[in-house]
């Protein structure tokens, strides 16, 4: 994976006032269909659908995977795929999350309009939320504005807001909802509709909340998303996540101080639930080859490169290792001596 780093004013203050320059946006977000196949039944003439999600490496809220699928559609068969290892430079303040974010997104589908812009999806789901958001204007709008793309926001979780409360009274929507395709509206204390509950499949009572982000109607991203749905989340985010993770499996972060004084490591340290599973694996334990900096792991399907470049893992059969032995949010631990000096995550 290549490595993307967008510059950004490093202080809370300097962000804030160069991202209230960016209000012009949001008078920009388009919240009717503008696309002939968004008013056909069966939409008719949609042929591909994209999906995106920026996802943190546990423990490390600077370096992420900015990924992007594009499915066919009806049939939801991958198509392209896209993910790029990034460093945030940008600070975390609440409520500005998409400014941080959209730039890498926004690169992925820039680079596939590059390079196979037949592919260059005709719609997007966003793995956030488009106006149901604090000023209307979440990760799905940013990204739907600054690409000209029709964009929905899909959240697996409630953002409360607006007035919009995870209370009893939700609770009780979500009971009422009995069959996948069934949705309730998230009104906000002005009495506007800034989104949807939907259960999103028969067999999951928990429902995904569906906002506009750009360029469609709230029905139609309801309509479209339950069509994309072949379990909870609709499947060009459920792609998305498999991707991320089976490439965020290949990144190993050393901590910069210890890099810079020593390229050797002594041991890895396991830290995760199926520890057993994985120690039966490496039955050989790992070996530090001073001399090329190589330091292999025997009996597992990947070597690790501590020399020029100690960012990535080379895994020469494939994703055998992370789908046998390992489940999101593991980790090993990358010990020089006693001195952690760095992690692998999962």
């Amino acid at each position: 994976l290549g490595r993307t780093v967008v510059s950004y004013p490093m202080t809370p203050a300097e962000g804030h006032s160069i991202w209230a320059g960016e209000a012009s946006l949001r008078q920009q977000v388009v919240e009717e269909d503008t696309e002939d196949w968004q008013r056909c039944p069966d939409f008719t003439g949609l042929e591909r659908v994209g999906g995106v999600d920026l996802s943190f490496i546990k423990g490390d809220d600077v370096n992420a995977c900015a990924q992007l699928v594009v499915l066919s559609y009806p049939d939801l068969e991958l198509l392209y795929e896209d993910s790029q290892m990034v460093t945030l430079t940008a600070p975390y303040i609440s409520g500005f999350l998409a400014f941080r974010e959209t730039p890498y997104l926004l690169e992925a589908l820039q680079r596939l309009e590059t390079t196979q812009p037949s592919l260059l999806p005709q719609v997007v789901l966003v793995d956030g939320n488009g106006l149901f958001h604090y000023r209307e204007f979440g990760l799905a709008c940013h990204l739907g504005v600054l690409s000209g793309l029709p964009c929905i926001g899909v959240a697996k979780n409630l953002l409360q807001v607006q007035g919009v409360e995870k209370n009893e009274k939700h609770q009780s929507q979500i009971a009422s909802l009995q069959k996948g395709g069934e949705s309730f509206p998230l009104t906000s204390d002005s009495g506007k509709v800034l989104g949807k509950a939907l259960r999103s499949s028969d067999s999951s009572t928990k429902p995904v909340y569906v906002s506009v982000g750009h360029k469609i109607s709230l029905d139609t991203a309801l309509r479209l998303t339950h069509s994309c749905c072949r379990y909870r989340v609709p499947e060009p985010i459920r792609q998305v996540h498999t991707h991320t993770h089976t490439h965020t499996v290949k990144h190993i972060h050393i901590f910069p101080h210890a890099y810079e004084k020593s390229h050797s490591v002594t041991r890895l340290e396991v830290s995760l639930i199926n520890e057993s599973q994985l120690r039966k694996t490496l039955s050989n334990g790992w070996e530090e080859q001073s001399k090329s900096k190589w330091l292999a792991g025997h009996g597992t399907p990947f070597q690790v490169n501590l020399s020029a470049n100690a960012s990535l893992i080379e895994r020469d059969r494939g994703r055998t290792f992370h789908k046998s032995c390992c489940s999101m949010g593991s980790a090993i631990k990358v010990y020089n001596g006693k001195k952690r000096v760095g992690r692998l995550s999962f």
